[in-house]
């Protein structure tokens, strides 16, 4: 491994008091992650770590026991599948599920529950109205669903 890589490395970070390595080269801005040019191509920048400190990670996803998206410490490093990833994350409670207009399947937009909510129409006529099930207009009426608007 060329050292003028393993150097430059160590120059894109501060270590904070947490004992985590953050990031301070580029970020990619949606999710955190730092981003490292590193073996001709742009890695993220804690599986550039991981391989520097540890090993070659491919096959794996390098995940932190910090849940700090920014720290490149291998301290923090560990390696798991997708689904070891994903069960560290509901574990903890990171899990964001979508909700309202964002959910996928949703029909209906936040004007529509609205305006649901505030209509004398009876739920029958509302449900052909919205074009969704009788019961789908009553969890939208007693708000358990679309609990946040």
């Amino acid at each position: 491994m060329d050292q003028k890589y393993i150097d430059r490395f160590h120059t894109r970070y501060k270590v904070m008091p947490s004992g985590c390595w953050e990031w301070t080269g580029n970020t990619e801005n949606r999710r955190g992650y730092g981003y490292y040019w590193f073996k001709s191509k742009d890695w993220l920048a804690h599986r550039a770590s991981y391989f520097i400190h540890k090993g070659d990670p491919t096959g794996y996803c390098v995940c932190h026991s910090c849940d700090n998206p920014t720290c490149v410490n291998p301290d923090h490093l560990w390696l798991g599948t997708i689904a070891d990833n994903n069960r560290d994350r509901d574990r903890k409670g990171r899990r964001v599920a979508p909700r309202g207009e964002s959910c996928s399947h949703s029909k209906l937009t936040e004007s529509d529950v609205l305006a649901i909510r505030a209509s004398t129409l009876s739920v029958k006529e509302l449900s052909k109205r919205y074009k969704v099930s009788v019961e789908n207009i009553r969890y939208i009426l007693s708000r358990r669903t679309w609990k946040h608007i």
